[in-house]
């Protein structure tokens, strides 16, 4: 769940120019993934991913938000193209700072492993993109995701293990950056705002007594 008027407060209230912090052209678009790397989090996946897209689409830049500044640089050294090296940005934010930033990407992305312990997952990451009206792009079978995506127009949730599952997605991807803002925070906060939770643990509870 998401503090979904805190986030939503945070990123109104603040005239960030994304583009300038990041030194890149007014033109560009940016895919985002915001978290720890390694774990769960199939970092190599969302690279690889990320240098498909950008052969369709050479607006895009892949900005990675993340506290593990080293980690993240000794993968990006490895890449072999240097377009995709020079295309990916990183920054360390501190948690007030994520709303303002995630509220002016274009895209969320973020792949898992697939375990038992994924079973019922719901990461906060996707409640706080959906929040702020960002479609979300994940990896199915993941706990309860793909359920979310049956339900609304929130973005797409594909096989990253099949190549033709990925590539009708780079191929009509045109369609998730013209997703509604609104109607995806509208059924955020329908779904995951944290007082609505707090409304049905309650009634819940009730029902116990």
């Amino acid at each position: 769940y998401v503090d979904f008027n805190y986030f939503n407060k945070q990123a109104n209230h603040s005239n960030l120019d994304i583009h300038s912090k990041l030194k890149i052209n007014r033109n560009s678009k940016i895919i985002c993934y915001l978290g720890s790397l390694g774990g769960f989090y199939l970092i190599d996946e969302m690279i690889s991913f990320y240098s498909k897209l950008k052969l369709h689409y050479k607006e895009y830049i892949f900005l990675i938000i993340t506290k593990q500044v080293k980690e993240i640089r000794l993968i990006i050294n490895k890449i072999d193209n240097p377009d995709i090296k020079k295309s990916i940005k990183i920054l360390t934010l501190d948690y007030y700072e994520i709303p303002k930033y995630l509220a002016r990407v274009d895209v969320s992305l973020f792949f898992l492993k697939n375990s038992e312990a994924r079973l019922g997952t719901c990461p906060t990451k996707f409640a706080e993109s959906l929040a702020l009206g960002i479609p979300v792009i994940c990896n199915s079978n993941i706990g309860d995701l793909d359920s979310y995506f049956k339900e609304a127009n929130i973005g797409a949730c594909i096989n990253i293990y099949k190549n033709n599952s990925v590539e009708n997605l780079i191929n009509n991807f045109a369609g998730i950056h013209d997703l509604s803002k609104k109607e995806i925070k509208k059924y955020t906060y329908k779904k995951f705002a944290i007082n609505n939770a707090f409304n049905k643990y309650r009634l819940l509870y009730i029902d116990l007594l």
